[in-house]
């Protein structure tokens, strides 16, 4: 039960930490409520998700105290013109008009068939250059799950919920502003799905091998 309590602390920390490089990673924050609404246990969810939320806003806290001192906004450059921030640069950076998913609702589905295909290093869409192996990797997971033990099966569906969170606010970002599509703001799951590719059975690939690959 202690082990319990460490991890979700640790998980709360170093995901205020990561709010706090970049406001993309708001997306893990996300992700890990989510987490903690499905897997805690019902008769301590309310104590594990106010553990999460408050140690991970105290970690951020900084920062936007920072802002609203320097800027008198604590979210700048979002939120009111404050600072070097004006109409024309909002304007600029949220670009509805042009956001991918208001072009076409398919773009929800294919998102990450976009990014992988279309995007290039340097460009505005995508902004990066990202390997092919997570799309063809990833779905034979439907075909072998079948030869996953059940451990296996339970951690993939642990990933699988904390990256629907990540991948809902990539959605929203992407309906906002072109920049939201972006996978460079989102390196940092990238771990993750490396590893839920290297789950596809016939590799026989076991969970130290995945760890020892992300390392």
């Amino acid at each position: 039960v202690q082990e319990k309590w460490r991890w979700l602390l640790v998980a709360a920390i170093f995901t205020g930490l990561a709010m706090s490089v970049k406001y993309t990673l708001v997306s893990v924050g996300i992700a890990g409520v989510l987490y903690v609404l499905v897997f805690a246990e019902r008769k301590s969810l309310l104590k594990s998700l106010l553990l999460f939320v408050v140690v991970a806003a105290l970690v951020l806290a900084p920062w936007l105290v920072r802002n609203w001192v320097f800027y008198g906004n604590p979210v700048y450059p979002f939120g009111p013109y404050t600072g070097e921030w004006d109409a024309l640069k909002s304007q600029w950076y949220v670009t509805q008009d042009q956001a991918l998913l208001n072009r076409s609702p398919i773009g929800w589905v294919l998102l990450p068939f976009s990014v992988t295909m279309l995007a290039i290093e340097g460009g505005e869409f995508g902004s990066a250059t990202i390997t092919p192996l997570f799309i063809l990797l990833i779905p034979f997971l439907m075909m072998t799950w079948g030869r996953l033990s059940q451990d296996r099966r339970d951690i993939l569906k642990r990933m699988a919920v904390f990256m629907f969170g990540v991948y809902v606010f990539w959605m929203y970002s992407s309906t906002v502003s072109i920049h939201g599509t972006q996978t460079r703001l989102y390196y940092s799951i990238f771990p993750l799905l490396a590893l839920i590719a290297a789950f596809i059975g016939p590799l026989g690939t076991t969970i130290s091998d995945c760890s020892r690959i992300v390392v």
